[in-house]
């Protein structure tokens, strides 16, 4: 005993004496507590040193600078998910060519301000475990056209193989712009979005490569 209430620990024991003493407690209360009933020398020292090793305590510290990690890519389903879920841990900066995204229940566009063909949208899209938007609904098309600047045109997934989406879905929703599809240059097997006429779709050859922008989801 010391004094009358504090008994002195052994060294052997006074780890053990710290953790339970400690449980879900921070480096303050631990001390109090332990105060109360025991000492040894150094007592505070020890326990701050126990307590910043303490893996749970790391793992709960909300002052803890982490470094966000980056995102990997994972491989594609060959059926349909049945249930789908998603921890957002930090805020993940958007790549410096993403000029906008737009989130439903069920799908997610994105805008990339980048110049190529259509071909090569589809290819860049894929290799993001991606692909060109299809649209499937009015719904759908008007998210595309919240999301993308009046008068710009945008590459859609569709083409002309008996009129296809990118994706391999079936070909159900129309918003062909007046006249279209005109096929008027011959080749005009690739569909882009002209929102200088409210986001109407129009037939281009799929080498054209001028300021459209890509869209996919």
């Amino acid at each position: 005993m010391r004094g009358e209430h504090r008994y002195i620990v052994p060294v052997a024991l006074r780890a053990t004496v710290i953790h339970l003493a400690h449980e879900t407690q921070g480096v303050v209360r631990t001390k109090q507590r332990l105060r109360d009933l025991y000492w040894w020398p150094q007592m505070d020292k020890m326990v701050q040193s126990v307590i910043s090793s303490c893996t749970t305590c790391q793992m709960n510290d909300k002052s803890a600078k982490t470094a966000p990690a980056a995102l990997q890519p994972i491989e594609l389903p060959n059926r349909p998910w049945e249930k789908v879920a998603l921890d957002i841990v930090v805020s993940q900066p958007l790549h410096e060519s993403i000029t906008g995204l737009i989130s439903g229940t069920v799908v997610k566009f994105v805008l990339i301000n980048t110049v190529m063909t259509w071909t090569a949208a589809q290819k860049y899209c894929r290799e993001y475990h991606s692909d060109l938007a299809s649209v499937r609904n009015m719904t759908e098309n008007q998210k595309i056209q919240q999301l993308v600047p009046a008068r710009d045109q945008v590459w859609i997934g569709l083409y002309r193989d008996a009129w296809k989406w990118s994706d391999g879905r079936n070909f159900s929703l129309s918003y062909w712009n007046s006249i279209e599809p005109n096929n008027a240059q011959h080749g005009e097997n690739c569909v882009s979005a002209a929102f200088n006429y409210a986001g109407k779709w129009e037939d281009w050859t799929c080498d054209l490569k001028r300021s459209i922008n890509v869209l996919f989801s």
